[in-house]
């Protein structure tokens, strides 16, 4: 199959020939070579050298003779010695898929056709069938009309053989787009026709436009594709205008400069393609990541915040078996129990599901709500651990009156988590004085409240990364709990930090925002 190639090639681009060399202007078949070599292998070098040699047999009628074997075996080792090259520099699995890999096939595809050219034009020249006189034009022509024909069909059937599916390229090809570029190119090729009389390679120039056009719109094998058209298009406007040889010729080396112009801007593109695409796959290992993150950051957020209530369920569980085995049965205190176990139950189903509405969609329930309330509520459910712990809290005057607009159930897991850090803090420490205050200070558009234990403290290694997730002091801490509860604040519009304390142990600032009479209404 490949002979064959070779032999169709070689007879359909056997215009204009230099005799008796049968040079000419376009040698495709040195491309489908080089192609043959650099995908199939080395080993295929005969075939190569019998379609060198059967070429000038059928379509230049010579016959047989030591400088037709010698010559064909040079032109083989030449292009075996660059398929080697080539091989060792690309990326197998990907040729020509970057700038360097073009500049390589460039200069590579420079130097093989060249030295071909000056050898083969030498030896006839040495044998006395070329004058030395016409021997620089001849190893010129030569030199372009292999040099194209790799730049032009090498780069082409490397392009085709990474389609795959020909049927849906082929159907593509009636988009609107593509058949615009198209007629691109025949409206600049036509013009070459219109001055045919006139230095038609002035109007050369105008092929640069669709071609730049075709590379940036559809990378290297657009490029690739639309060179191969435009020189059957250059072929098909010669022979229509009858042009002399030497001005397909100087056509010839402007197709070089149209071809190194092509394959670059199309060699960018697909690299920007692919960048692009790799920055879509990572974006989108981010946001798995990042899911996966978040899916793991509320289940430590739900463990943290539903340990509270577990730990109250038991005990009142516990309470309750004692009561049910006393001889005399406390109908009313069993009862208050009861409600305190249903009252548990109801606020851990709120926690579950604010978090994950929270995590889901970072959805919050602003409501108005009294400061003092909000505190008070978390105080109450942490009056026993406060009590075991010998801990006291107190809440210092001021406007506890004042309405906040936060997500209630979050804002008080938030606050939970403060006190009952402070609590465990002072407890581990074994201070000596076990004491928590709340105060409370007003703006107009926002509240703070401060909680100040006087356990012992920060240190100020952890106090830049306290906030962090997995950042705990704690020989069993997750290190959940402040990441969670700052996210919990944040997304009421507020704010958590830690603030130098002069009377030592900690102080912690919650900022809230206050409701205006609108957002009161609108609640």
């Amino acid at each position: 199959m490949y002979v064959a190639g070779y032999l169709a090639l070689d007879a359909s681009s056997y215009i204009y020939p230099v005799v008796p060399l049968g040079i000419t202007p376009w040698n495709p078949s040195a491309g489908l070579s080089l192609f043959l070599l650099l995908t199939c292998g080395r080993r295929f070098w005969p075939a190569v050298l019998i379609a060198a040699v059967a070429a000038d047999v059928v379509v230049r009628n010579a016959t047989v003779n030591a400088p037709m074997l010698t010559t064909a075996a040079f032109i083989t080792g030449c292009y075996v010695v660059a398929a080697t090259f080539l091989q060792r520099s690309w990326k197998v699995s990907a040729p020509l898929e970057s700038t360097r890999d073009l500049v390589i096939f460039f200069v590579v595809a420079s130097a093989a056709s060249g030295t071909v050219a000056v050898m083969f034009v030498g030896l006839y020249a040495a044998i006395g069938m070329v004058s030395m006189r016409d021997m620089p034009l001849d190893v010129l022509r030569y030199w372009v009309g292999d040099l194209n024909g790799i730049l032009v069909l090498t780069p082409a059937l490397f392009s085709i053989r990474k389609i795959g599916n020909i049927g849906f390229a082929i159907r593509k090809l009636v988009s609107p787009e593509i058949i615009l570029q198209l007629l691109s190119i025949g409206a600049a090729l036509g013009l070459i026709l219109a001055f045919a009389g006139d230095y038609p390679y002035r109007s050369f120039y105008a092929l640069f436009l669709p071609l730049i056009w075709i590379s940036a719109r559809w990378g290297l094998p657009g490029a690739a594709v639309a060179q191969v058209i435009i020189q059957l298009g250059l072929i098909t406007c010669v022979q229509l205008a009858d042009y002399h040889a030497a001005t397909f010729v100087q056509l010839q080396w402007l197709m070089t400069g149209l071809c190194v112009t092509g394959l670059t801007i199309g060699a960018m593109s697909s690299h920007r393609a692919r960048l692009e695409l790799a920055l879509l796959d990572r974006q989108a290992a981010l946001n798995r990541a990042q899911q996966f993150a978040s899916a793991g950051e509320m289940t430590s957020a739900l463990a943290h915040q539903l340990n509270q209530p577990m730990t109250a369920l038991n005990s009142y569980v516990g309470a309750c078996q004692i009561m049910v085995g006393q001889p005399i049965l406390d109908a009313a205190r069993l009862r208050d129990l009861m409600a305190k176990i249903e009252g548990e139950v109801r606020r851990s189903s709120e926690v579950v599901a604010r978090l994950r509405d929270f995590y889901r969609r970072g959805a919050t329930n602003l409501c108005p709500i009294e400061a003092g309330r909000l505190v008070d509520n978390v105080i109450q459910v942490l009056h026993r651990n406060a009590q075991s712990a010998d801990v006291e809290i107190v809440s210092r005057p001021g406007e506890w009156s004042r309405r906040l607009l936060v997500d209630t159930v979050q804002t008080e897991n938030a606050i939970q988590n403060l006190l009952l850090n402070a609590i465990e803090a002072m407890e581990m420490a074994g201070s000596k004085t076990r004491r928590i205050e709340t105060s409370i200070s007003v703006t107009q558009t926002s509240v703070e409240i401060r909680i100040h234990d006087s356990g012992p403290g920060v240190s100020a290694e952890m106090m830049a990364e306290l906030f962090e997730p997995f950042h705990t002091s704690k020989a069993d801490g997750m290190g959940m709990g402040l990441a969670i509860a700052r996210s919990l604040v944040r997304a009421s519009g507020g704010d958590l930090w830690i603030e130098p304390a002069a009377a030592g142990g900690a102080c912690f600032v919650m900022r809230l925002p206050a409701p205006t009479s609108s957002d009161v209404l609108r609640a």
